[in-house]
C-alpha cells in the first residue's frame, strides 16, 4: 500500500505541466540568466529523484561553488545534496564541530 505522501507526489508528477523535457539541454548559463522568479518556477517542476538536466545543473553548481570556496580552511568536501527529499542543494562538509560554522555565502 502506498503512502499518501507518495500517492501525491505521483500524481503531482503524472499531471504537471511540462517546461522542459527532463534531458532538455538547459544549462547552467541559461539558468544563472533566469530571474529568481523564473527559477522558482522552473524548480516546481523538478522530480530529484528522477533522470533529469537538473542534476547537471546541481552538479555543475557544486563544481564551481568548490572552485571558488572548496579551500577555504575547514571545508572538506562540496558535494550535490537533497534537503528533505525535495529540494537539490550544494552541500558543505567542514572539520568544524558543531555548532561552529564556516563563513561561506
Amino acid at each position: 500500500m502506498l503512502s499518501m505522501e507518495y500517492e501525491r507526489l505521483a500524481l503531482e508528477f503524472l499531471t504537471r505541466p511540462i517546461k522542459h523535457s527532463p534531458t532538455d539541454p538547459m544549462t547552467f548559463a541559461r539558468w544563472l540568466s533566469l530571474s529568481d522568479a523564473e527559477r522558482e518556477d522552473e524548480k516546481r517542476h523538478w522530480f530529484p529523484f528522477e533522470p533529469g538536466y537538473w542534476h547537471t545543473l546541481a552538479v555543475e553548481a557544486a563544481a564551481r561553488f568548490n572552485a571558488e570556496f572548496g579551500s577555504k580552511p575547514h571545508v572538506t568536501k562540496v558535494f550535490k545534496s537533497l534537503y528533505r527529499a525535495r529540494e537539490l542543494i550544494v552541500a558543505v562538509q567542514t572539520d568544524l564541530p558543531s555548532p561552529r560554522n564556516v563563513d561561506l555565502p
